[in-house]
């Protein structure tokens, strides 16, 4: 069986390394550069990458603001901006939205793309595929690859602990989905994509929670660019995950008194999906007890549910599986709408048996 796994040409990480854009920039040919992001990550990268871009000769226009979204009417107008500016390189500056939204825009343009993550808050940098609303036909696999990720720790750091909490909710089930999708015998479960999936895992839970308070304190540490790599890297290129991690959450509830951002409600997913599971049980309180250092949601209260009734969160379970009432989620066997509220239960109940003393320690060393 033929098995394709596709990489950037380079990973760049550390503090500083906007430094270095202008000359991969030039190693991939540019000479007139289209770089696009959100208002705020434009103004965190502009004085190191713009310079930079100068340094290797490379000209630039430069489009930011909201209209930069992964949307197909923006990579339209986007396109449109990069062939009248005659733009052969695209740099896109931001999060996952923008590193999308680049993907598209990339491909449109058939030039090279530099991925410039100023959050680590998902894996999207990493990953080769793009989802696009309004496409009028699916086509998540059919947009480019990044060429070159250059990930500034420095930058990253200053973004705040939330955001990098965020991205390791999002990659923490690399390595358990990698190891039920060993389990089952999957083609996908190859040997490069399963020990960068292991190596995902192990590295947050090992260094993200110092990683999270250098975060706090906004100082980029090496365990900082480790985790960094871990999120972008190692979770984008190996592409496991628990299935059902993304929407076995709550964070959808009317209810909700707290808005929860992607990495949150997969955090949360990703313990529901290992109790419906029983795949790994026994590692089910130390993956709570890390979750709770990183202040990622593992209770009901978490997301502003208190005193949620069940009858509610019932209703939410329905709405997860839809019309039809059941659904898999690779668990070899259909599960309720009931099954998944008792899980949401037990996950929540599991939390609160724990030392509250654990977000007291956690609060002392921010």
């Amino acid at each position: 069986m033929v098995k394709t796994m596709r990489c950037p040409q380079y990973f760049v990480v550390g503090a500083g390394a906007c430094a270095e854009v202008g000359r991969h920039g030039k190693e991939l040919g540019g000479s007139r550069a289209l770089v696009i992001g959100g208002a705020r990550a434009i103004e965190a990268v502009k004085g190191v990458l713009l310079p930079s871009l100068e340094a290797a000769g490379i000209s630039f226009h430069v489009e930011s603001g909201e209209h930069v979204r992964k949307t197909l009417s923006s990579v339209d107008a986007l396109t449109a901006v990069g062939r009248k500016e005659g733009a052969d390189l695209l740099i896109g500056c931001g999060g996952g939205a923008v590193m999308d939204c680049g993907k598209a825009v990339a491909h449109e343009l058939k030039v090279p793309y530099i991925a410039v993550p100023t959050a680590a808050s998902v894996n999207a940098a990493g990953t080769n595929s793009a989802t696009i609303e309004g496409d009028s036909v699916p086509r998540r696999y059919w947009y480019q690859a990044v060429d070159v990720i250059v990930a500034d720790t420095a930058i990253i750091a200053a973004a705040g602990a939330r955001f990098l909490a965020s991205g390791m909710g999002d990659a923490l089930p690399s390595g358990y989905g990698a190891q039920l999708a060993l389990w089952r015998g999957r083609s996908e479960a190859t040997a490069t994509r399963v020990a960068l999936a292991q190596l995902c895992t192990r590295t947050i839970l090992e260094e993200g929670a110092r990683a999270y308070r250098a975060c706090k304190r906004g100082v980029p540490v090496p365990e900082l660019d480790r985790v960094v790599e871990a999120i972008i890297l190692c979770s984008g290129l190996a592409g496991f995950g628990m299935p059902g991690d993304h929407v076995l959450h709550p964070a959808g509830m009317p209810q909700c008194r707290r808005r929860a951002i992607h990495g949150e409600w997969v955090a949360f997913g990703f313990l529901v999906r290992l109790v419906l599971g029983g795949e790994f049980n026994s590692e089910l309180p130390g993956l709570v007890r890390f979750l709770r250092s990183v202040e990622l949601p593992t209770r009901l209260a978490d997301f502003g549910l208190e005193g949620i009734t069940k009858e509610d969160l019932l209703e939410e379970c329905q709405r997860i599986v839809g019309p039809s009432g059941k659904a898999e989620y690779d668990l070899g066997r259909p599960v309720t709408a009931e099954e998944i509220c008792e899980a949401m239960l037990e996950v929540d109940c599991l939390s609160r048996a724990l030392p509250q003393d654990l977000d007291e320690e956690q609060a002392s060393c921010s």
